[in-house]
């Protein structure tokens, strides 16, 4: 079974949840709209109270912050929300690849540093999310207040959650991280 720290952006969720049966019906179960800090990352088996310890502590370290999403991307099958500023993003994303050298996150570290996003649609019909990337970008710039991190696990297949197939896929909370509080 495979890990994710992700940041929820809740605000983005409530944008995003009307368009998501039609146009990302494979959106896993469990999971809100969010920026990914980490996936893969450590297999279920291994997220024991030293990495939940260490997660905590990297979180704890950071005050919440708010972030913008002011624009609309696209990429081959994909619609996506900017996040502006992103470099609080990415320096989490570093801190958790560097607490957690054998994580399998494929991003995050040097040699691939993270592009904070919020995936909104995704589809294989390029006119749609075209007209769909319209429609959003005219309800955005949308505030977000940042203010915990989740570190979710899964429970079915979750290579779906990357490419957009699959049926029955679920995730599930393991754990909450408030940030600017440590629990450990």
């Amino acid at each position: 079974m495979e890990s994710a720290v992700i940041v929820p952006v809740l605000q983005a969720d409530g944008l995003l949840r009307p368009w998501r049966p039609r146009w990302q019906p494979a959106a896993p179960v469990g999971i809100p709209a969010h920026v990914t800090l980490a996936y893969p990352f450590l297999p279920a088996d291994e997220l024991g109270t030293a990495a939940l310890s260490g997660l905590s502590a990297v979180f704890g370290a950071q005050p919440p912050f708010s972030v913008s999403l002011g624009g609309v991307g696209r990429r081959p099958g994909i619609v996506y929300l900017e996040v502006d500023p992103a470099e609080q993003l990415v320096a989490l994303a570093a801190q958790v690849h560097a607490a957690f050298p054998a994580s399998r996150s494929e991003w995050g570290g040097p040699e691939r540093p993270l592009v904070p996003h919020v995936t909104a649609l995704r589809s294989d019909d390029d006119e749609a999310l075209d007209a769909a990337a319209s429609a959003l970008a005219v309800r955005l710039p949308l505030a977000c207040r940042l203010a915990e991190v989740w570190l979710v696990q899964a429970t079915g297949d979750t290579r779906a959650w990357l490419v957009g197939e699959g049926t029955g896929e679920r995730w599930t909370l393991r754990m909450r991280f408030g940030l600017g509080l440590s629990r450990y």
